[in-house]
């Protein structure tokens, strides 16, 4: 989310990660969820804050307490990425094609859109992570003595 130019998520694991691009595409067959809950832990930084603002409460609290599949077309049809493809020849063609049409954007006008983003996402708590944050308090020591 800090990253400073265009951000295309491709879903090959880590939706985590998939939630801080700016545009997000997916394979069909993309198996999309959040495990944690059947290994015993919570979301941590900012995830679930991130999926209440992506999907809203209710469908966040389903899929993350549930920890199901979350198919490609309902996260299409919710919102959650930008478009479905087929397959990886197509997912290629299609960020090629994305790229290309970036890349014809003035720079600065892009670098404002992202930080008016930015700053609309920020009057939303994504639980960034810090000295006080809670997760890392309630984690912390269990954590360091796993490692």
């Amino acid at each position: 989310e800090t990253y400073s130019n265009n951000a295309l998520g491709f879903c090959s694991g880590g939706l985590g990660l998939v939630q801080a691009c700016d545009l997000r595409i997916v394979c069909e067959n993309t198996r999309m969820w959040f495990p944690e809950v059947d290994i015993n832990l919570p979301l941590t930084w900012g995830l679930t804050a991130r999926l209440v603002r992506d999907l809203g409460r209710p469908k966040a609290m389903e899929l993350i307490t549930m920890g199901s599949n979350f198919p490609a077309q309902d996260a299409f049809r919710l919102g959650f990425v930008n478009q479905v493809v087929q397959n990886e020849k197509e997912l290629d063609q299609v960020v090629q094609k994305w790229v290309s049409i970036l890349g014809l954007k003035n720079a600065s006008t892009l670098h404002i859109i992202k930080t008016q983003f930015r700053q609309l996402d920020s009057l939303v708590d994504l639980g960034r992570v810090t000295d006080s944050d809670n997760d890392l308090l309630l984690y912390n020591k269990m954590l360091d003595s796993n490692l």
